[in-house]
């Protein structure tokens, strides 16, 4: 048997609110991921870090190009429609 995969394209550009699973070490280990919280105009990709519980346990950044490639396994609506206000103290 055998399957053709005919150039199957690239996962699409990365979108806020896509979820990546940890590569590796110890957050791999606990099933930790990644959620994107915004890309910024020099192409960086910024991520919160959530336990397999969904609790913030961390921040990371990469370039866009290192995600552009991954394959998101879920996706967390609204975050693209979050604003907020900043008042002085």
């Amino acid at each position: 048997m055998k399957i053709n995969t005919l150039d199957l394209p690239a996962f699409s550009q990365p979108v806020v609110g896509n979820v990546y699973p940890i590569s590796g070490g110890y957050g791999r280990k606990a099933g930790h991921s990644m959620v994107l919280l915004a890309i910024t105009d020099k192409q960086t990709a910024l991520l919160l870090v959530i336990d397999k519980d969904g609790n913030p346990v961390g921040v990371t950044s990469y370039g866009v190009h290192a995600i552009e490639e991954r394959a998101p396994i879920a996706f967390v609506a609204g975050l693209s429609d979050m604003t907020f206000d900043m008042r002085p103290l």
